[in-house]
């Protein structure tokens, strides 16, 4: 009788630890972002033919993320492009498609567009200026 009691606990308590460890990973896996990244997050609306970056704070060096939404009714698609990058989404957005892009920036300016069609010199075209912090806005004009 003690046996079958004894079995009986420790399955409770393997199904009890399996449980917590599963809720752990779960919980870490959910995560969008976490550290650094989360201080360089910048939402970009892409639509005919405007884009709009909403960032809630300066952009510093680092890895930075950049969840590109496509608020149109025409195919498009982002590129952040520097000295140092020159990165793009694999695919086109069609109307209603979010995805995201990581970059690695340095402090520099960086142009961002949509390369379909002729829909950067239409408007769809930005540039960001990233500045290590506390330090002063490079004015070179290179970008």
């Amino acid at each position: 009788m003690k046996t079958v009691k004894r079995r009986t606990a420790r399955m409770a308590a393997a199904a009890l630890f399996g449980t917590v460890l599963l809720t752990g990973l779960l919980s870490l896996s959910c995560k969008e972002y976490t550290g650094k990244e989360k201080e360089n997050f910048v939402r970009v609306k892409l639509s005919e033919y405007d884009m709009e970056l909403l960032n809630e704070k300066p952009v510093g060096p680092g890895l930075t993320v950049f969840e590109v939404t496509n608020e149109g009714e025409k195919e498009h698609n982002f590129v952040i492009e520097g000295l140092d990058v020159m990165q793009r989404l694999e695919e086109n957005l069609r109307p209603g498609e979010t995805r995201t892009i990581s970059v690695e920036l340095k402090p520099s300016g960086y142009n961002v567009y949509c390369p379909v069609d002729n829909h950067r010199n239409m408007g769809m075209a930005s540039v960001i200026r990233i500045v290590e912090p506390g330090g002063k806005d490079d004015e070179s004009g290179l970008y």
